[in-house]
C-alpha cells in the first residue's frame, strides 16, 4: 500500500513537470518565433510606436523576416525597438533602410516594416541602430481628418458669403460685375490700351527702319556719319560757306554805304541820282542782295541746328573759343 502511495506521487510530480516544461516552451516559441534559427539583432528609435507589442512580426520589404523581441521605454520622447533578425536576411538589409510601424490588415495586430533605403550603404552589423519613422496613427488620422472637415466647412461658408455680396454687386468685384456704366468704360479703356500698343508697335517699327538705314554703306547717313573722307569734305564746305557769308556781309555793307553817298546831292557822282530809273535799279539790286543774305543766314541757323550738323558747328564753336 506504501508502495502504490509512493508511486503515485512520483508520478503526479513527473506529470506536473512535464506540463510546466510543456508550457515554458509553448511560451518560449511563442514569443521568439525565431528560436531555431540563426539570427541577429537590430534596433530602431521612436517617438511613438503606436500600440506595437513584443513578439510582433517583422518584415522586410514584405518578407517576415523576424520578430519584436524588446521595448524599451528610454525617456518621454524615446522609445527602442529591439528586433531578432533571420540571419539570411542580413546581407540585403543597409544601414540607410528605414524602420516604420504598419498594421496587419486594416484593423490587425502591429507589425514592424523594415524599407530599403535609396542609393548604395554598407551592410548592417548585428545590433546597429536604422532609422525609424513613425506614420500616423488611426486616431491622430481622424483628428487630422475632422480639422480639416471644420476648415472646409468655414471655407465653404466664406465662399458663399463672399458670392452673395458679389451677387448683390458689393465690394470691388460685385460693382465690377454688376456696374455696367463701368465695364463699358473698362472695354473702351483696354481697346484704348490696345490701339496705344499698335502704335507703339508701329512707331517703332518705323524706328528700327530708319536705324537700319544708317547701316546702309550705300545711303547718304552712312557716309555723312561714318566715312572720315566725306565727313571731312562736309566740313571743309560748311567752313567755306560761312566764309562766304561774311563777305557778302561785308558787300551788302558797302554797298549800302555807297547807296547812301548815291542818294547824297554831294561828291562826284552827284549826276547819276539825276537818272531816276538808275536809282530805281541799284536800290533794287541792294534790296535782292540783302534778301539773299538773311536768306542765306537763316539756312546757315538751319544747318546749326539740324540734328546731322550741330555736332560739327559746336565743334568748330569750341575750336575758335580755344584759338
Amino acid at each position: 500500500m506504501a508502495s502504490n502511495t509512493s508511486r503515485n506521487i512520483k508520478l503526479g510530480i513527473f506529470v506536473t513537470l512535464g506540463a510546466l516544461l510543456f508550457m515554458l516552451a509553448a511560451y518560449l516559441i511563442g514569443n521568439d518565433q525565431n528560436l531555431f534559427q540563426d539570427t541577429f539583432r537590430l534596433k530602431t528609435k521612436f517617438r511613438n510606436v503606436n500600440g506595437l507589442q513584443t513578439g510582433n512580426n517583422v518584415r522586410f520589404s514584405g518578407i517576415h523576416v523576424g520578430t519584436v523581441k524588446d521595448i524599451d521605454m528610454i525617456n518621454d520622447t524615446t522609445v527602442v525597438v529591439d528586433m531578432v533578425i533571420e540571419r539570411r536576411i542580413q546581407e540585403f538589409i543597409k544601414t540607410n533602410a528605414v524602420a516604420n510601424i504598419g498594421s496587419d490588415g486594416l484593423v490587425g495586430s502591429r507589425v514592424l516594416n523594415i524599407v530599403p533605403g535609396a542609393g548604395d550603404a554598407p551592410m548592417v552589423q548585428s545590433g546597429d541602430f536604422i532609422e525609424g519613422y513613425a506614420k500616423l496613427g488611426t486616431e491622430q488620422m481622424m483628428s487630422t481628418l475632422g480639422t480639416t472637415s471644420e476648415n472646409i466647412s468655414l471655407l465653404t461658408s466664406q465662399l458663399i458669403q463672399i458670392t452673395e455680396n458679389i451677387n448683390a454687386g458689393k465690394g470691388t468685384l460685385g460693382m465690377l460685375i454688376a456696374d455696367t456704366t463701368l465695364a463699358g468704360d473698362f472695354r473702351k479703356t483696354i481697346a484704348n490700351l490696345r490701339e496705344t500698343s499698335e502704335r507703339v508697335s508701329a512707331s517703332m517699327a518705323s524706328i528700327n527702319t530708319m536705324a537700319s538705314r544708317f547701316d546702309d554703306k550705300d545711303g547718304l547717313a552712312y557716309a555723312i556719319l561714318k566715312d572720315t573722307a566725306i565727313a571731312e569734305s562736309f566740313r571743309t564746305t560748311m567752313k567755306n560757306l560761312e566764309e562766304s557769308g561774311t563777305h557778302i556781309r561785308e558787300v551788302s555793307t558797302s554797298l549800302n554805304a555807297i547807296s547812301s553817298k548815291l542818294e547824297s546831292e554831294e561828291g562826284a557822282l552827284d549826276y547819276l541820282t539825276s537818272n531816276q530809273e538808275l536809282v530805281d535799279q541799284l536800290k533794287q539790286i541792294l534790296d535782292n542782295v540783302e534778301h539773299g543774305t538773311q536768306k542765306f543766314d537763316e539756312n546757315m541757323d538751319a544747318l546749326r541746328e539740324n540734328f546731322l550738323f550741330r555736332r560739327y558747328f559746336r565743334k568748330l564753336e569750341k575750336e575758335e573759343e580755344k584759338q
